[in-house]
């Protein structure tokens, strides 16, 4: 895990937006990887610090925050769809070891699809850098939520997400 880690920085480096781009589909496929890396990777070897402040916010979201958002969401689609598609299964023949029946996930989901819960739980989650973005895929999968409502929030969460890991580095260099 550390060879392919070690990799992803050392392309990140010399490829810029398209390792980003590996790297956020790389990271939500292999979930031993720790999340922030990747953008805080980006942020520190993707951004020119001798530019004013516009330049350096639009390299964070151009170099870092897209392409890394891009690679993470096509990389989550696969844990969504499975969870999506194969949820039930799963619940119905294991969920007795974690306490889960499908009946109370029918209860959470009747309860969790009113209003703008969803999304907003979606964006924020996925705001959050410690929450894995997998573990967010998986729940939204489970209770069967749209992809037309899971694509764009999981991706405005993932963008978010990397612009503040992307920009941490910069603060570490006082530049903002």
């Amino acid at each position: 895990m550390t060879e392919i880690l070690n990799n992803i920085l050392s392309l990140i480096q010399t490829n810029g937006p398209e390792a980003m781009f590996l790297g956020g589909l790389i990271e939500q496929l292999l979930v031993p990887i720790p999340s922030p890396i990747i953008s805080l990777a980006g942020g520190a070897f993707l951004v020119k610090t001798s530019q004013n402040f516009f330049s350096i916010l639009s390299d964070i979201f151009l170099n870092v925050s897209l392409p890394y958002s891009i690679g993470a969401t096509i990389g989550v689609s696969l844990i969504f769809l499975l969870t999506y598609f194969l949820g039930k299964v799963f619940v119905d023949k294991f969920g007795k070891y974690f306490g889960l029946t499908w009946n109370l996930i029918e209860k959470l989901k009747a309860d969790f699809q009113k209003g703008i819960k969803d999304e907003l739980f979606i964006v924020i989650s996925c705001s959050i850098p410690v929450v894995p973005v997998s573990l967010v895929s998986a729940f939204c999968g489970a209770f069967r939520i749209k992809p037309k409502k899971f694509y764009p929030f999981i991706f405005l969460g993932l963008i978010i997400r990397s612009s503040i890991l992307g920009s941490l580095v910069l603060k570490w260099v006082k530049l903002l």
